[in-house]
């Protein structure tokens, strides 16, 4: 019998289980969860991890809803003043903005490693075969890192078409991004292939079936090339050329691409173990997408769309005030027809 699932709590396992987080007790078997599980980690990490974001955006905007405030009339003008927290723009304010936005961004980062870390000894400490691997921390980091930053490509690239903002998404700034992918993508070759080295250098019989099965066996023999292929033979050849990281559609499908290619990674590092994890082989079964699973992926990536655009609909997306800071020093970066919400235009 299949248990229906929500999409946001798709992440916790058990989703009929959410309470525990927030009152940690297994009220039918009267224990508390194992404080050692990263599997109770997972909500401080994730949360601090949203916390520290939601921060650090809203400081960027604090000029930006000021703006709005004052150009704003009744429940509007309530709701922008509130975020604006009193701004006027005075000298002290413009210094502890910009101390505020360098502490929050250094105090990410660490938060960063560590949700993406947590994350990956949710499969590190389990016994599946090819999981329980010490490499799998910095790993996941990694790989996070490749695909977050190709999904800001993608964004940029979208944006700018979309939005019009090519005086505010200029060539240089995907090149400089395209220089960032080069080495990513060098340092998540190295873990990926040190993942499959430990693993069969430790010739345990269990994992090397699992390798077996990862390499030799359809689909996932194929699925392997399609990771390598997408995520570091297409891109790097394109990114090591400057033309090609200034030229913005190819950058856009290599980014793309490199998506692709990350996505289907995590597929085949997880699913094969899970086939062979039995130690009987007449337990052994093959995994088959259905179709609720295939929507909850399709609707994750269309879900992330649909937050820029009401994000976009209420708030400037590139704040108001750096452009301006931009024009005062290089006078290179004109309004132009940027894209605004219509708040800021009234």
């Amino acid at each position: 019998m299949r248990r229906r699932r929500s999409f946001p709590l798709i992440h916790t396992g058990r989703p009929w289980r959410i309470a525990y987080w927030v009152f940690p007790y297994d009220f039918n078997h009267q224990i508390f969860p194992n404080p050692r599980s990263p599997l109770v980690w997972d909500p401080s990490a994730i949360f601090t991890y949203l916390t520290g974001s939601a921060l650090f955006v809203i400081v960027a905007l604090i000029p930006d809803f000021a703006a709005i405030r004052d150009r704003s009339t009744g429940t509007r003008k309530l709701i922008y003043g509130a975020l604006a927290m009193g701004w006027r723009g005075t000298p002290r304010q413009w210094k502890m903005q910009t101390i505020v936005g360098v502490l929050l961004s250094a105090l990410i980062l660490p938060v960063f490693v560590s949700v993406h870390s947590i994350v990956s000894w949710d499969f590190a400490v389990s016994l599946v075969p090819i999981w329980h691997a010490t490499v799998f921390a910095p790993y996941f980091v990694i790989g996070a890192v490749h695909s977050g930053v190709s999904a800001v490509l993608t964004l940029m690239a979208i944006m700018r078409k979309f939005f019009g903002w090519k005086n505010q998404l200029r060539p240089e700034h995907f090149d400089a991004i395209g220089r960032l992918l080069i080495a990513v993508a060098c340092a998540w070759l190295y873990f990926f292939m040190l993942d499959v080295f430990y693993a069969i250098y430790a010739a345990e019989p269990a994992e090397l079936t699992v390798m077996e099965l990862r390499f030799f066996s359809w689909p996932w023999g194929a699925l392997f090339w399609v990771v390598l292929i997408t995520s570091f033979i297409i891109p790097i050849p394109l990114w090591l050329k400057r033309s090609n990281r200034r030229n913005i559609t190819l950058m856009f499908w290599s980014s793309i691409l490199v998506n692709i290619g990350m996505w289907s990674e995590r597929f085949w590092l997880i699913v094969p173990g899970l086939q062979r994890k039995e130690e009987f082989t007449y337990m052994w079964n093959v995994y088959n997408p259905n179709l609720v699973e295939i929507g909850l992926v399709v609707g994750s990536v269309a879900m992330v769309g649909l937050f820029l655009l009401l994000f976009s609909k209420v708030c400037p997306p590139i704040p108001l005030w750096e452009i301006k800071e931009g024009q005062k020093f290089t006078a290179e970066i004109p309004l132009g027809r940027m894209r605004v919400p219509a708040i800021v235009k009234e």
